[in-house]
């Protein structure tokens, strides 16, 4: 297994949106294909949990950096509904995957969060409302990330469906959020 060989497998798979990725996310994509490969070496017996870990990382740091942060960094409102929110704007709490998916599916319309997406990704609605981002970071949360996390093990066919849930049609998760993404600065 080289991890060139498996960069290249992954930029293939991304298309222009490999470049897009923040350069940890790439590395964290890498890693996990590279565990599964590794893994399926060996033995179809393994607990896949590893690889799903890796995927899930490479999409929090997207989600974090690309929406929260760059939110946080660029608004002078610190004070939210959202207690948790709350205490991330004004520094003193980072977000876990599952707190940023909660705080996705519950935006207030008119808010400067709100407003501030509406900027961020092209079709904003589109994305948000009937391709349904929030829902299906929630799924993937429920579905992959927590169980990889806990003590249920991922087996290998879980884990191949993780994979095609971020990469492969009709879902793409981690895809069609670099590719709806603006990418602009503001």
């Amino acid at each position: 297994i080289d991890k060139e060989d498996i960069e290249q497998h992954l930029a293939y798979k991304f298309g222009e949106s490999w470049n897009l990725l923040l350069k940890s996310s790439r590395n964290f994509l890498t890693t996990g294909k590279f565990l599964y490969f590794a893994m399926c070496q060996e033995s179809e017996n393994f607990d896949f949990s590893p690889v799903v870990i890796e995927y899930s990382k490479a999409l929090e740091k997207e989600i974090y950096e690309k929406i929260f942060r760059a939110f946080r960094d660029r608004t002078s409102v610190k004070v939210d509904k959202n207690l948790i929110f709350n205490e991330f704007l004004k520094g003193t709490k980072d977000l876990t995957l599952g707190q940023m998916s909660y705080i996705l599916n519950s935006i207030e319309q008119n808010s400067e969060f709100n407003n501030f997406l509406n900027q961020l990704f092209l079709d904003y609605n589109n994305y948000f409302h009937n391709y349904n981002f929030p829902k299906k970071l929630e799924k993937f949360i429920y579905k992959f990330r927590n169980k990889s996390a806990h003590i249920e093990p991922i087996t290998k066919e879980i884990c191949e469906e993780c994979d095609s849930y971020l990469l492969e049609e009709p879902i793409r998760l981690l895809i069609n959020f670099l590719i709806i993404y603006n990418n602009k600065k503001f």
